[in-house]
């Protein structure tokens, strides 16, 4: 499955480009063609940004698509593979498990792995390209808003990583 799982990374990179054009062409057409009066250029670059914004939507569409199938079949085949490993257990180490326990490892555990590797499809490329470029658009159109950006990232960046680290005992312990 590493082919369509590429495929699905470069289809989110792919989508975070056309996603960082939009606010570089609404730029574009609030900075230099509507002080200019250029109707036909404010026409193009919005129709530009349309194209980009329905790629996005495209490129989302399929990448999620291929996600869902390619966790959907990883899901399947460890499935599979640890139904099979159940089986060869002896009669002892069944009992020292316990069958609910197998059973739920089975489902929960497969499970748990194709939502990491689903979230890993879909956010794993598309957020830190998303980040990286939101920083260079916001530098090409106004280094100083991007300044301040770069100062704010670490206080965001601290008070997610302590909320995540607070909500996921709680949320481990329902």
């Amino acid at each position: 499955y590493l082919f369509p799982f590429v495929f699905c990374l470069l289809i989110k990179a792919v989508s975070a480009f056309f996603e960082l054009v939009i606010p570089r062409m609404l730029a574009v057409i609030i900075d230099e063609n509507i002080p200019e009066s250029n109707l036909r250029a404010v026409l193009i670059n919005g129709g530009i940004m349309l194209g980009c914004a329905f790629l996005t939507f495209l490129f989302n569409v399929i990448g999620n698509k291929v996600s869902a199938h390619v966790t959907g079949y990883i899901a399947r085949d460890l499935r599979h593979d640890l139904f099979e490993k159940t089986l060869l257990l002896d009669a002892k180490d069944t009992d020292k498990f316990g069958i609910s326990s197998l059973t739920s490892r089975l489902t929960s555990d497969t499970y748990n792995v194709m939502s990491f590797l689903a979230r890993i499809q879909r956010l794993g490329v598309k957020a830190p390209l998303m980040l990286i470029g939101g920083v260079l658009v916001t530098l090409t159109i106004d280094v100083r808003l991007a300044l301040i950006l770069l100062g704010i990232l670490p206080i965001v960046s601290l008070v997610v990583f302590k909320i995540t680290k607070r909500s996921i005992p709680i949320y481990d312990e329902e």
